[in-house]
């Protein structure tokens, strides 16, 4: 769509839906009503569909002072995720008096574009207490941009700040950038008596570049608080400190609640540690546990994995089969192919469905084709399932079909909640993912 010429009365008229009195068809029956909600949203796919044409129209709609449209405008121009947007949106932010949930918007994709022009804007936002009711989502947000500036402004409200969120955001923020300067004032949160402060604090010492914080750590794994004792298990993965393997094992046995994020932490930790345990549960362990190692040696790529893995396709094994074929196409191993096919073409939806996963997982190109030929059969899962999967593989040959379910079937959608609505969705996002992969390569 991108490529239509003469287009500028048609994104107008789409744009002016956003801001239109709610109209609903005369239907005899209440389900069958089409609401305006629907057609606001048609507008919106529409638009994203248009891509850069429409960016400087919807960036002129940023001031209508129609709140609803510029809710509608926000959300549209963040999908598409176009860098002349930038300063407009914080413009938009510097109004003390905008609304609250619309900053918020704003501030979710100024995280997600991770374009460091937001940086300086922010920082001088954030340190101006008129701003209070979003000074933790900047927090978040100048964590997701991970520039090294923010780190001062970031530990002054950590140590100062009278609101707790905006400390646990702030901690949380430290930890994303990494910077070892946070280690000392990090450290004297491992004692407060909110839990979550004590979480958060735990995760960002884990993080900071060049700090080894295994000694300040290990002593929350019998935390009170069992979110304190799962973030510890999680942080000791991260750090890689070897010496947490013995305690991570024996915690393993004990029948934790969260067995998985232990696997995960040992898998971290490296294959000495973890891969006979792993060889152990696959082979012996209750299906929960066979399936997590399943996984897992798909995930961290461990020696054999392959050859482990492929006995458990086509096999009679129904429980086992799905992780199977989720885990071969993590290996990023060219041979799944054809078995990841086979599964997906010959076995009952309540596997095939997993084989789509993984060949989306294993973002080989090839896998275009079959999964495309699955959008045509299967139920509604299965089609999501299908439709996130083009979108890993990036493949720009799936635009055009994506297209198609991003736009028709949400129009045909009685319902916003029905789920052909979240087929359109699970279609927008991957059109998006394949964008990013054109951007990057140019």
């Amino acid at each position: 769509m991108s490529d239509q010429s003469n287009q500028k009365p048609v994104i107008e008229r789409l744009i002016k839906t956003f801001g239109e009195k709610e109209v609903v068809k005369d239907f005899d029956e209440e389900e069958d009503l089409y609401r305006p909600a629907d057609q606001k949203e048609v507008a919106q796919r529409t638009l994203f569909l248009i891509g850069k044409p429409a960016v400087l129209p919807l960036i002129e709609a940023l001031a209508s002072e129609n709140i609803e449209v510029r809710h509608w405008v926000v959300s549209t121009l963040g999908d598409l995720e176009d860098e002349r947007i930038i300063e407009p949106l914080l413009k938009l932010l510097e109004n003390k008096d905008e609304d609250l949930y619309l900053c918020w918007s704003i501030l979710r994709i100024l995280g997600s574009l991770k374009d460091n022009r937001a940086v300086e804007p922010l920082i001088r936002i954030f340190v101006n207490q008129d701003y209070q009711k979003i000074r933790g989502q900047i927090a978040v947000t100048l964590g997701k941009l991970g520039d090294r500036q923010a780190v001062v402004p970031l530990m002054e409200a950590l140590s100062q700040d009278q609101d707790n969120a905006v400390r646990r955001w702030s901690a949380h923020a430290l930890g994303d950038i990494g910077d070892p300067r946070a280690l000392e004032l990090l450290s004297t949160l491992l004692n407060d008596q909110d839990a979550e402060i004590r979480s958060t604090a735990i995760s960002s010492l884990s993080q900071l570049s060049g700090v080894n914080s295994y000694d300040l750590i290990v002593p929350f794994l019998t935390d009170p608080d069992f979110r304190v004792r799962d973030v510890t298990v999680t942080a000791l993965g991260v750090l890689g400190d070897k010496r947490a393997c013995p305690l991570l094992v024996e915690l393993l046995e004990s029948k934790p609640v969260n067995q998985a994020a232990i696997l995960q932490a040992l898998c971290k930790l490296g294959s000495d540690c973890a891969y006979p345990l792993l060889l152990k549960l696959f082979h012996g362990g209750s299906n929960y546990l066979a399936g997590m190692a399943a996984s897992y040696l798909g995930e961290f790529r461990f020696p054999n994995a392959f050859e482990l893995l492929i006995t458990k396709i086509r096999n009679g094994d129904d429980y086992l089969e799905p992780y199977a074929a989720m885990a071969l196409g993590k290996l990023g191993n060219e041979r799944a192919f054809e078995p990841l096919v086979r599964v997906l073409r010959e076995a009952p939806e309540r596997i095939s469905i997993y084989a789509a996963i993984g060949l989306g997982l294993s973002g080989d190109k090839r896998a275009y084709e079959p999964l495309v030929e699955a959008l045509d059969y299967g139920s509604p899962d299965m089609r999501f399932r299908v439709i996130k999967a083009l979108g890993w593989i990036k493949d720009p040959r799936s635009l055009p079909v994506l297209e198609y379910r991003a736009l028709h079937d949400f129009e045909r959608a009685e319902d916003a909640e029905e789920e052909s609505a979240f087929i359109c969705d699970a279609a927008i996002e991957a059109i998006k993912e394949i964008r990013r992969e054109e951007r990057s390569a140019k």
